[in-house]
């Protein structure tokens, strides 16, 4: 099997613009009833990222010994440049239009902490995530190979045992005590799996999506009841979440196969979205945070961005700017270094 599958382009082309929907929706969930089932509904997105992720990096070390040296040789920079690189970018864009009166030790300090946390924005725990999954993944993949089943229920053994601690610290680090490392790794073993039984899970996937689709309606409709008894109600029921997760990961999977079978100019578009997809997720708060500045500037926005149909304005708006912004940034000279699209010589 090669390494890229179409159907695998449109979960993340997909998840991608779900990324961008959670965060634009979180503006409305409070005041329109549809965002809050759009935030809930797309919450699957940071977990299918990690699958993905498990996913890909299977298939470019599949049939081959991994040297750990050289993988991190070759991995890790890819993520901690863009790491470092956009958590200043954005300490400063916020300390820019956000001052506060600290000296630059003090600026130093948080920035510092910032990094070590993952949380100078709200969005880049993601890439702190990943950092610790490449560490450990070629030692996962050797008892993958070996035992996938033992190797997937002992992730989620420590995903029970991770996310116990999680609570625990919750009270010091609020939200982003539920982002550690080992509540994740759940989810890139399951990626690698599926990788390699892809064309066993793809024929059982095949022609039945109407019955993944109603499993998935049935997991939505229990996990958005829960994630609204409470504003932090997505973090106390995270099991919940995880499953509905991993039913939403195969569904998209059927979704790809139908449609990658109805329209080959829509595979296209998609591949193009999906070449700046690490740069979307990394740029589209820029979009929002300007949004909000401007507002303030300009206060008659907020009247042309309210209720439903300013959602799906800002929606769309946040994708065809970010997609730009990307396209611009990735002309810079070696800002391939920082997520940007290494072109040809």
């Amino acid at each position: 099997m090669g390494v890229r599958i179409n159907e695998i382009d449109l979960v993340r082309f997909i998840v991608t613009l779900s990324v961008i929907g959670i965060h634009v929706s979180a503006g409305y969930v409070t005041s329109e009833s549809i965002a809050a089932v759009w935030n809930s509904s797309m919450s699957f997105a940071v977990p299918i990222f990690i699958m993905l992720s498990g996913f890909g990096l299977m298939a470019s070390e599949s049939g081959k010994q991994t040297n750990y040296l050289i993988f991190q040789k070759k991995r890790l920079p890819k993520i901690v440049l863009p790491y470092v690189f956009w958590s200043v970018f954005y300490f400063l864009i916020y300390k820019f239009y956000h001052p506060t009166v600290e000296s630059l030790g003090e600026s130093f300090y948080r920035l510092l902490n910032g990094l070590i946390y993952g949380n100078t924005i709200y969005h880049v725990y993601f890439l702190v995530i990943l950092i610790f999954l490449y560490l450990l993944f070629p030692l996962i993949k050797l008892v993958v190979i070996k035992n996938p089943l033992i190797t997937f229920l002992s992730s989620i053994v420590l995903f029970f045992l991770s996310n116990i601690y999680s609570t625990l610290i919750f009270n010091k680090l609020g939200i982003f005590g539920f982002y550690q490392p080992l509540n994740w790794l759940v989810y890139l073993v399951l990626g690698m799996i599926t990788y390699q039984r892809y064309n066993l899970i793809r024929s059982i996937i095949y022609r039945k999506e109407i019955f993944v689709m109603l499993v998935w309606l049935i997991v939505f409709m229990f996990f958005y009841q829960q994630n609204n008894v409470a504003l932090l109600a997505q973090f106390n029921d995270l099991y919940l979440k995880a499953f509905y997760s991993i039913v939403s990961f195969f569904l998209l999977i059927g979704i790809g196969i139908q449609t990658y079978e109805l329209n080959s100019r829509f595979k296209s578009i998609v591949a193009y979205v999906c070449k700046y997809s690490f740069l979307l997720y990394l740029m589209h708060p820029i979009v929002l945070l300007h949004k909000d500045i401007i507002s303030i500037e300009y206060p008659d926005l907020l009247i042309v961005l309210d209720g439903l149909k300013g959602m799906t304005i800002l929606y769309i708006a946040t994708i065809v700017l970010t997609l730009f912004l990307a396209i611009l940034f990735s002309k810079i000279p070696f800002t391939w270094m920082f997520g940007g699209i290494k072109r040809k010589q």
